[in-house]
């Protein structure tokens, strides 16, 4: 008796602290542990992230720097508020390789955690740097905005409901995408848009003819 009463604050705490909109993060890697960082390589990291922009072969972005970034996030979601964390004090260039590496990240992290690919989606969304969300927009095909998915959140999936966000595809008007699981990978572009093709198809059946 004593064993349940003690569990109801937490369980209490618990259920206000959802109903209340708090974020509950995914947590499973996109990457395999063969693929994954090491360990003190993420820890290095998560320590001081600034060493990223400070180190001079990053100082204009490039493939070394997109490749650690998605690397990273690929293998552990914590690093992924931080790599957002750093948009602020990277330069254009930078903020641009950024956006790349969580472009690539998104479309590597679709399949194995759709609602992880979501909150990078509405993560980078939130965010100011345009440069980012341009350059990730040339890898997805679409352009990042703040989800309203889960009850107007930045993240889609965290609180249940559709895995999705509001994005603009490129050259075209916004729209609402849900992710699929069946998506392909290896067709970047795709992940993120809606189609309204069969609503289109099921209004012309439904039309009557002079």
């Amino acid at each position: 008796m004593a064993s349940f009463r003690s569990a109801v604050p937490f369980v209490v705490a618990v259920t206000v602290s959802i109903g209340a909109g708090s974020f509950v993060p995914a947590m499973a890697a996109c990457y395999a542990p063969d693929q994954q960082l090491p360990a003190q390589t993420v820890s290095d990291f998560l320590g001081s992230p600034a060493a990223v922009l400070q180190d001079a072969k990053n100082a204009e972005g490039g493939q070394d720097m997109i490749t650690l970034v998605r690397d990273l996030v690929a293998s552990n979601p914590t690093t992924l508020p931080v790599v957002i964390g750093l948009l602020d004090k990277a330069n254009p260039a930078q903020q641009g390789a950024i956006g790349s590496a969580l472009g690539q990240a998104a479309n590597l992290c679709l399949k194995p955690d759709q609602a992880f690919a979501g909150d990078i989606v509405g993560q980078l969304a939130a965010s100011s740097s345009d440069s980012a969300k341009n350059a990730y927009a040339a890898v997805t095909g679409t352009y990042p905005l703040r989800s309203v998915a889960g009850g107007g959140g930045v993240s889609g999936g965290a609180s249940g409901g559709t895995t999705g966000s509001l994005t603009t595809p490129v050259g075209g008007s916004s729209t609402f995408a849900a992710f699929s699981s069946n998506s392909v990978a290896g067709s970047p572009g795709n992940y993120f848009t809606g189609s309204t093709s069969s609503a289109t198809q099921r209004s012309a059946s439904n039309s009557v003819s002079p």
